[in-house]
């Protein structure tokens, strides 16, 4: 803002506000803020998951079109060991791999230290 829309919004100088009223307008021109961001954006729209309530709704629909493509998933364990595979199922605490000898594994996340998803070809 430049000092003279500052000046109309506030209503008075700026030098002349209390700390009173320059935290309350400060915290009106906060909650406007964040109303305006929030009502753009719902969780997980984003790229990446930026706050812990998206990260749910991020993995879901990460997890969902790598299910629906029939993206071949990477998986470490903590324990060091690693499987690849089609990815064709999930729930909140397990991903399902149908591996490449026609077996399905079921891995907890918990056990899980990441997972990636193998890069489309381009053709």
């Amino acid at each position: 803002m430049l000092p003279e829309e500052l000046t109309a919004d506030v209503g008075k100088p700026i030098q002349q506000l209390t700390a009173r009223e320059a935290r309350a307008w400060l915290r009106e021109q906060y909650e406007r803020l964040s109303s305006q961001s929030s009502s753009n954006k719902m969780p997980g729209q984003s790229k990446r998951a930026a706050l812990p309530e998206a990260v749910d709704a991020f993995e879901l629909k990460y997890l969902t079109d790598a299910q629906q493509a029939g993206a071949r998933l990477t998986v470490k364990l903590f324990n060091t060991e690693t499987f690849s595979g089609r990815l064709v199922g999930f729930s909140p605490y397990a991903l399902t791999l149908c591996l490449d000898d026609g077996r399905d594994i079921t891995l907890q996340k918990l056990a899980i230290a990441y997972y990636t998803r193998a890069a489309e070809a381009t053709a």
